[in-house]
């Protein structure tokens, strides 16, 4: 039997191999579209990229006189700059010749300082009342030498001085107004001879004196340096006019020798010292505005 004259078959056959390739044709479409999409947002990615860049270039072109014109004035300041280091330089080295103080004019970043070259020694205004230094001296007047530390005229002390003394004289007349002098005289022959002289402390009166004090400070001063001078020295001032810890009965006894030689006591509110020896030497020990008490007895 012949297959090839069976057109039955061929039918079945020719139809197989058209769905067959209907089928590939299907799948391959089925391929083609999504990458033909993919193809087509590519290019419209890649166009719009391509514009963005192009703006970016223009954009980058109209800038770049600003740009240069930036670059030009940077390099002029920084030029002038330097120009202007260099003659401050200039300045500073003619100054130095001039005035060789000069050059320890700027104060330090931190303090204190202690620049090994410099002659000066920078220190705050709050750790000058801790130092353990006498401003003030007996007679009440300032010392000369915080005339310097503390920018004060000659002319400015000299009148300010003259108050403070003035001041300091008056509460002190006050107080030997008020003194207890005993003196006793020797039990026999040989024997020694006791002089006691007590100064009673007058608080009432002594803290009007300090006011006047303090005020004439602030006064002539300011209130900026004149408090830090009382804060510096604030134990004379109250051991002067009888105020706070200081405030007290101040003591001296002398006891004389039938040989000349004395023996010397001093008794304060919070202290006591002793020595003895020649009057020329007792003398040193005595505040000098005690003497007049003990001068006579001191012969």
């Amino acid at each position: 039997m012949n297959n090839r004259s069976d057109p039955g078959r061929f039918s079945r056959v020719r139809i197989g191999r058209l769905a067959i390739a209907a089928l590939v044709l299907g799948m391959a479409g089925m391929i083609w579209v999504p990458r033909q999409a993919e193809l087509i947002n590519a290019r419209r990615t890649m166009d719009m990229a391509e514009s963005e860049n192009a703006d970016l270039v223009d954009r980058i072109s109209s800038l770049t006189p600003a740009v240069e014109s930036a670059r030009r004035e940077l390099a002029e300041a920084s030029s002038n700059r330097n120009a202007r280091i260099t003659a401050a330089v200039r300045v500073q080295q003619q100054l130095v010749k001039l005035d060789p103080d000069s050059q320890w004019a700027e104060p330090p970043v931190h303090w204190p300082n202690w620049g090994p070259a410099s002659p000066y020694v920078w220190l705050s205004k709050k750790t000058i009342p801790n130092l353990p230094v006498t401003l003030f001296g007996e007679d009440g007047t300032l010392r000369s030498e915080l005339g310097a530390v503390l920018d004060i005229g000659s002319a400015k002390m000299n009148a300010l001085n003259q108050t403070l003394q003035q001041l300091t004289k008056d509460y002190r007349a006050l107080q030997f107004s008020h003194v207890e002098r005993v003196e006793t005289p020797a039990s026999g022959p040989g024997g020694d001879t006791t002089l006691t002289v007590s100064t009673p402390p007058l608080i009432q009166e002594g803290a009007g004196f300090k006011q006047q004090f303090e005020a004439a400070l602030r006064s002539e001063l300011g209130a900026g340096r004149a408090d830090l001078i009382l804060q510096t020295d604030s134990q004379w001032l109250d051991r002067s006019f009888d105020q706070g810890y200081e405030a007290g009965t101040n003591t001296i006894t002398l006891v004389r020798h039938p040989s000349g030689s004395y023996d010397l006591t001093i008794k304060q509110p919070h202290g006591m010292m002793s020595t003895a020896g020649q009057p020329d030497q007792l003398r040193y020990s005595i505040p000098n505005h005690l003497l007049p008490l003990v001068s006579d007895f001191l012969q």
